[in-house]
């Protein structure tokens, strides 16, 4: 009875280690499921893939125009500002001082032209019309003794001494009059007032201008990428206070590979991603092809200018450009996360009619962001697996992906 059941038992172990190793030797107890991608024919993209920097569209230093004690700094390193935003303010007690000393000045020359003209000419008016008529008086008493002293009835003494009189109230009279015109809006006195009144005027309107560059403004909306003042640091005129970068127009700096130059164009369309924003997708065009190689790097100077970048984007981020230089019709397309690189080769892993996992080598060519195009190595309709930890005639079951 033991006897028999222990052949019993040896039978059963058997028979279950001959069935595993049934299964193991077609691969049903060990298949792996495995993402995977059909080959098809898509329209692409040509394009040249390369790396670059984020610039401004240029870079300016903001010197003082005085010389004086700085009272305020309102930014630091890395700030954005906007068009005509206060950075900066010098002590202005010196330069308020002298303003008010130029109003004041100018004041007093208005307040003597209008006291010129409202009451010296009126009393100037005045005296000349109590002269004119004396003077009209002694013309008409004149006439009268002129006809005494022909006819004899006074002596020549007595007619002389009249005439005296007559040409001294006529020199009074012509001074009266004298005063009236130069008291007049248009007299002398008047038109000395008023070169007075403009000379100080435009003492004032400068003082005024040069009080406004005690406040430092910036020219345009930028970043502040460098800061060499400090509040009561003393500058002199023409010390950089700050650099300001321009931020209304943001620019991809790169150095292409003169063998890549001859499909690029003026215009050509591009896309600007990066590691820092990942999901942030930015348009460009080139705007800038450099006319000559450096001969060191063998790399041409180019520029491309981004199209509504976002405010997050920061001067300095390395990003990568993707320029659409041609588009190609029905191209084999498998994405690069399909890809093994290897030797500076590359590599899809496939599947036989078997289900088992073979790894082919392709041509590709040229590649986008994401994607490689083929042009040797698979065919349309080829599934392709995601290459993670296979092995060559390892049994995988495909899990297309949509």
């Amino acid at each position: 009875m033991k006897l028999n059941t222990k052949v019993l038992i040896i039978t059963i172990v058997l028979g279950i280690t001959i069935f595993l190793s049934f299964l193991f030797i077609n691969g049903f107890a060990f298949t792996k499921s495995v993402e995977a991608y059909e080959v098809t024919k898509k329209d692409v993209l040509n394009t040249i893939i390369t790396n670059g920097k984020i610039v401004p569209k240029k870079t300016i230093d903001i010197k003082s125009p005085i010389s004086g004690h700085i009272k305020n700094v309102f930014v630091k390193e890395g700030d954005l500002v906007t068009k005509e935003d206060t950075i900066i303010t010098f002590d202005k007690r010196e330069i308020t001082r002298k303003v008010e000393e130029a109003r004041v000045s100018k004041e007093l020359f208005e307040i003597s032209l209008e006291k010129l003209l409202e009451y010296s000419y009126k009393s100037a008016l005045e005296e000349l019309k109590i002269v004119e008529l004396n003077k009209k008086e002694q013309e008409n008493e004149i006439e009268r003794l002129s006809v005494l002293f022909e006819n004899g009835a006074i002596s020549s003494k007595e007619y002389e001494k009249f005439l005296n009189q007559y040409e001294q109230i006529k020199a009074k009279y012509n001074l009266a009059k004298m005063k009236v015109e130069n008291l007049q809006s248009n007299g002398i006195q008047a038109k000395e007032l008023r070169a007075k009144i403009k000379q100080a005027n435009t003492i004032l309107e400068s003082t005024k201008l040069l009080k406004a560059k005690y406040d430092i403004k910036v020219p345009f909306k930028g970043n502040i990428s460098k800061l060499y003042s400090k509040e009561g640091l003393f500058v002199t005129v023409g010390e950089s206070l700050v650099t300001l970068e321009d931020l209304r127009e943001l620019y991809v700096d790169i150095q292409l590979d003169e063998r890549e130059i001859s499909s690029l164009k003026i215009g050509q369309k591009a896309l600007i991603s990066s590691q820092a924003y990942p999901q942030q997708k930015i348009n460009g065009v080139v705007d800038y092809i450099s006319p000559s190689v450096d001969e060191n790097r063998g790399t041409v100077d180019v520029k491309i200018k981004l199209e509504n970048p976002p405010n997050n984007l920061k001067t300095g981020l390395t990003v990568s450009a993707e320029i659409i230089t041609d588009s190609i019709k029905s191209a084999l397309v498998i994405p690069k996360d399909f890809i093994e690189r290897e030797d500076n080769s590359l590599y899809v892993w496939t599947v036989d009619n078997m289900d088992y996992a073979i790894k082919k080598k392709i041509n590709a060519k040229f590649e986008t962001i994401d994607a490689v195009i083929v042009d040797k190595g698979v065919t349309e309709g080829d599934i392709v697996l995601r290459p993670n930890n296979l092995e060559e005639g390892q049994k995988v079951k495909a899990l297309i992906k949509e």
